[in-house]
């Protein structure tokens, strides 16, 4: 007989109704292995003494399967007993990949981590086709579209599993074509000259542009947006993209419909009153002009500009906010500038992290910004730089925190990354020419941390001879008078850096004081005393012969040392803006063998071309000449030109006037300059690390000012890398001449330490 439906409803009605209702003495479990007995009656929604009934246990075991933890979980009851029967899920006990090329395996298995399935972590079977969609999704952001992932379990035993995750990558797919419909005012190529992303081209088959990539390409919409918005397009809109993958998965079409409307100019600008800044001072801080195009980059500076003027008076937390008001009848645009104070801001505590070698007192010293003192953005972007200047300080990281309870008080927190300064040398060795050598250098710019400057260099060969003490305290007072005492003997053969046949011999003793004039400016002055003695071979020239018959081969020398230098550069090694122009000034005074002086300036200067390129141009101008008895600089004072300081490509000190007897002569007076543009980082190293980049050279030496011809430059052409190792600044070039002349010393691939200033 055929019960009727509504009998049945009635019937599960009343079970459920009269399910019988207990209170709960006690909970039993059985089946843990790895989870304690602890941690699972935490997960238990329910406790002793509770009133338990049948209609319950779905809900126990729902929260008992949001853990994770279990495969599989029965309820029974004995009395008022409640017995729970689980099955742990197992343990990942390793997780093997292969087959990835494109993305490193350590990646990977982050990212699994990052869905609870790393080693260690319980698994789940319903997580599998999870595991496999996120990296197929991965693969395809990557341009990877025929990605096959294959990720299966496999019995490892005492209840664990491995994780076997098969990847065939397949080939990147690339744009065929970018299609970009609603354009109007620009046409397809101006706007796709913007972009990263472009079609595949014949002649650059190896190119990563062409290879689609969704983050790139939301990256180029977002350029093609801000293109728009420095126009003045305020209604500019992108309003689909699609995406088209061709059947064999290795080609796609980009298509971007867009909407332009018409520019705007701005029309007015409406700035609330505040108590700091007025109308006139907040008008000159504007990157803009009432009548020009609306420019979003130029509205964002401006806001920038007006925010950082309000932090030199000490509003840290000033906020301002640019509300773009459209006339859309007259297409122009009012800017209201709202200005938010906040309170004036006191710098509370200034604190270094990371300056593991550096004593806090060195860092300290330079920072502008005082603990206790009203906040100064200005102080605190110049303490930023000075910071960063330093030789072994490698990058410097800025953040204000502000203090709990105190919405007045900020404290400024600096991250400091250390890069090693210093450099040692020890070599015994034996040459058919230079005989038994032994070497033994050490020098650092952060003497035990204490940002002192020291180096000491001992060398000796049958072809040079070095000693040398040098040691320099930047900050000799408080007032930040620097102090560098320098005591050496050097004897060099000029033959083995093919100069001349002769050699020179000089000891001498100096210390130099700086005195700081402002932020940016410095002088020094200092002297000491030098002898100097000249030794000849056979093969000298007649003149070096005829000088030293007359003068002698010893002269005694007593120095003044004068230097100025101005510098604005915002590092010391690698440089991306600002300039340093050093005057250099060596006077040997009466009483002396011989008197004369030296004069030189030089400058480099760095210029912003684009986000990636940088611009830096150098000159050199240097000139010397004797005075009083003397009738000429010694020749053993001249100038050389030709190298990896001066024009590359060239051999070191080749380049210039020669003796009779076609040994360099150098000369009195040096032009030389050039022009390099600073590349992109490559090797994916830091931008603190390695620098490349191309260069031209120019210049050469004459015997004096009134030999200087133009036409005698010699013209050189290359690129360049400077790796700064934990040596030290490592410099590499290699250069072509290009207006070499007969007689000329060619050396293309050149090396040195430092960077050449």
């Amino acid at each position: 007989m055929k019960i009727p439906k509504l009998l049945v409803l009635l019937l599960i009605f009343f079970n459920f109704c009269y399910a019988q209702t207990f209170k709960l003495k006690d909970i039993r479990v059985s089946g843990l292995q790895r989870i304690t007995a602890g941690s699972f009656f935490n997960y238990m929604p329910i406790k002793r003494g509770d009133s338990v009934s049948d209609a319950d246990y779905p809900e126990i075991i729902r929260e008992l399967y949001k853990t994770g933890f279990f495969k599989d979980i029965k309820l029974a009851r004995d009395g008022n007993v409640l017995i729970v029967n689980v099955e742990e899920r197992p343990i990942i006990g390793e997780i093997n990949i292969s087959g990835n090329k494109g993305i490193k395996e350590k990646n990977l298995l982050e990212g699994l981590v990052l869905l609870d399935l790393g080693e260690g972590d319980f698994f789940d079977e319903m997580k599998l086709a999870e595991i496999e969609k996120e990296l197929l999704n991965l693969y395809h952001s990557r341009s990877k579209f025929d990605v096959i992932i294959d990720a299966s379990p496999r019995s490892s035993g005492q209840s664990r599993v491995a994780l076997d995750i098969n990847i065939q990558e397949g080939i990147s797919a690339r744009i065929r074509r970018i299609n970009i419909v609603g354009n109007k005012a620009f046409s397809e190529y101006d706007l796709l000259s913007k972009i990263q992303l472009a079609p595949v081209k014949w002649y650059a088959f190896f190119s990563k542009n062409s290879q689609y990539s969704g983050g790139k390409l939301q990256a180029d919409i977002n350029t093609i947006e801000t293109f728009y918005y420095d126009r003045g397009y305020l209604d500019f809109r992108v309003n689909s993209t699609q995406i088209s993958l061709t059947d064999d998965k290795k080609d796609v079409y980009v298509t971007i419909n867009l909407t332009e409307g018409l520019p705007y100019r701005i029309d007015s600008n409406d700035f609330a009153d505040n108590k700091v800044l007025n109308k006139e001072k907040i008008n000159d801080l504007l990157a803009y002009a009432i009548g020009d195009y609306y420019s979003r980059t130029k509205v964002r500076e401006s806001k920038l500009r007006i925010e950082n003027a309000l932090g030199e008076k000490g509003y840290a937390f000033a906020d301002v906010r640019v509300i773009p008001q459209l006339n859309k009848e007259h297409y122009d645009v009012a800017l209201v500038y709202e200005i938010i104070l906040g309170k004036k801001t006191y710098v509370r505590r200034i604190e270094f992290n990371g300056n593991y070698k550096t004593n806090d007192e060195v860092l300290r010293r330079e920072m502008r910004q005082l603990e206790s003192a009203p906040y100064n953005y200005t102080k605190l972007k110049r303490s930023d730089e000075r910071i960063n200047r330093l030789s072994y300080i490698k990058s410097v990281r800025r953040r204000e925190v502000p203090v709990n309870g105190s919405p007045d008080q900020v404290d400024v927190i600096y991250e400091i990354t250390e890069i090693p300064d210093r450099s040692f040398s020890g070599v015994i060795g034996y040459g058919d020419s230079s005989g038994l050598t032994f070497k033994l250098g050490y020098s650092t710019s952060n003497f035990f941390g204490t940002g002192n400057y020291f180096q000491f260099d001992f060398s000796t060969s049958k072809a040079d001879k070095n000693y040398e003490l040098k040691f320099k305290d930047p900050y000799f007072t408080v007032d930040g008078i620097s102090r560098t005492l320098n005591l050496y003997y050097n004897w060099s053969d000029q033959s083995k850096i093919e100069i001349g046949d002769w050699s020179s011999g000089n000891a001498g003793v100096f210390v130099l004081f700086g005195f700081p004039i402002n932020e940016y400016e410095s002088v020094a002055l200092g002297g000491g005393y030098r002898n100097t003695k000249i030794g000849t071979t056979g093969y000298v020239a007649p003149e070096i012969t005829s000088y030293l018959e007359s003068k002698g081969d010893q002269f005694k020398e007593f120095v003044i040392d004068f230097n100025w230098t101005h510098d604005t550069r915002d590092s010391a090694v690698f440089s991306t803006k600002g300039l340093i122009t050093r005057f250099n000034a060596e006077v040997v005074t009466p009483g002396s063998t011989e008197t004369y002086y030296k004069l030189s300036v030089r400058n480099r200067s760095y210029f912003q071309l684009s986000d990636k390129l940088l611009l830096s141009v150098r000159g050199d101008l240097s000139y010397g000449d004797a005075y009083g008895k003397s009738d000429s600089l010694p020749f053993f004072r001249n100038y050389y030109a030709g190298g990896s300081t001066t024009v590359r490509g060239f051999n070191s000190n080749s380049l210039g006037a020669k003796w009779d007897n076609g040994d360099i002569k150098g000369g009195a007076f040096r032009v030389t300059g050039g022009a390099e543009i600073i590349l992109p980082l490559a090797f994916n190293q830091e931008a603190e690390v390695v620098r490349t980049g191309l260069f031209t050279d120019f210049g050469n030496v004459y015997s004096k000012p009134s030999d200087f011809d133009a036409k005698d430059f010699r013209y050189s052409a290359g690129a360049y890398l400077i790796w700064r190792s934990p040596i030290g600044p490592l410099n590499l070039s290699y250069g072509i001449p290009l207006n070499a002349k007969s007689g000329d010393d060619i050396e293309r691939f050149q090396f040195s330490v430092g960077v050449p200033f």
